[in-house]
């Protein structure tokens, strides 16, 4: 039975578990630490995730004893504290995949990059493995393309047309782009997350890769604006093609300008590797190999753009 608490309680136990959390933090390195902070870290996954889906049920009115006893992140939050509805049937959670080392994890990432496709999704000619992709603005899907449809459909020769051709674009941007109280108020709830314009809502959405794919936030980021203000390059996003990819989680600051079919491949890779409720130790191995990836992406740009400047020099 979960023992409720009244305002009172409430605001010293919260002070009471920041003071705790701060003596965790501030032990030495070891197996026990590093369980416990995994523990929490679990725990406020599942929050994070249960609380926003029970929002949006109740934004959108399907908040019901059904939608309780069915959504698996949910039944899993109410069974923590004896809540779930009879009805419900909590299934455990599947363990995936097995330790990694460092390097295991970047050829994991690179093969879950590629897509498999071996032909045009819209033509049917053959394609390489390092294809280029369109996306389906309608329905927010990406097509593999061969090397005429993805000029056929470049935004810059076909404006106004269903399909937009993917850059390749990749810009790391400031650390200290979302510092102070900014990334408070984008009101996002996770550490690693994607944000594009949407060229048919006109505003941004936010998504949050996870082990079930990627969920779609219906948050108003109230502090959008103010980021773009803050880095000159993210007035030229492109709607739809290219995403500010975010990273905060354990301590990270890093925050991307890459094309949006990159962000799909994160979360594939995440889904693909994630352990119990909070990810897991693969998971994780995953997403540094991805941003080692990014790394690597950035620097061969700068690189090849000095040499295109010495070379008109």
């Amino acid at each position: 039975m979960t023992v409720r608490l009244d305002d009172v309680a409430a605001q010293a136990t919260a002070r009471s578990l920041d003071d705790m959390l701060a003596e965790l933090d501030a032990l030495p390195e070891s197996r026990e630490r590093s369980l416990a902070l995994d523990s929490i870290d679990a725990l406020l996954q599942l929050y994070g995730e249960g609380l926003t889906r029970l929002v949006l049920a109740h934004r959108e009115g399907r908040l019901s004893d059904a939608l309780l006893a069915t959504d698996d992140v949910v039944v899993q939050l109410l069974g923590i504290h004896g809540l779930l509805p009879k009805s419900a049937h909590p299934a455990e959670l599947v363990q995936l995949g097995r330790r990694r080392t460092p390097e295991e994890e970047d050829d994991a990432v690179l093969a879950l990059a590629v897509d498999g496709e071996t032909q045009c999704q819209l033509c049917a000619a053959p394609i390489a493995a390092d294809h280029r992709h369109l996306l389906d603005i309608d329905h927010r899907q990406l097509a593999c393309a061969c090397r005429a449809c993805a000029f056929l459909f470049d935004g810059r020769t076909a404006a106004g047309t269903r399909y937009r051709l993917i850059p390749r674009r990749y810009r790391s941007l400031d650390a200290t782009l979302l510092d102070g109280d900014v990334w408070e108020r984008l009101e996002v709830p996770v550490d690693v997350a994607f944000v594009f314009v949407s060229s048919t809502t006109h505003r941004p959405v936010a998504f949050y890769p996870g082990p079930m794919g990627t969920t779609e936030s219906t948050l108003a980021l109230p502090a959008w604006d103010e980021v773009v203000a803050r880095s000159k390059v993210l007035a030229t996003l492109e709607p739809d093609v290219e995403a500010v990819l975010v990273r905060r989680a354990r301590g990270a600051r890093e925050y991307w300008l890459v094309p949006v079919d990159e962000c799909y491949r994160l979360a594939g890779s995440m889904r693909a590797t994630w352990q119990g409720i909070s990810g897991g130790d693969a998971m994780r191995g995953t997403v540094d190999a991805f941003f080692r990836r990014l790394a690597r992406y950035d620097e061969s740009n700068r690189t090849a753009h000095v040499e295109e400047v010495c070379q008109t020099t």
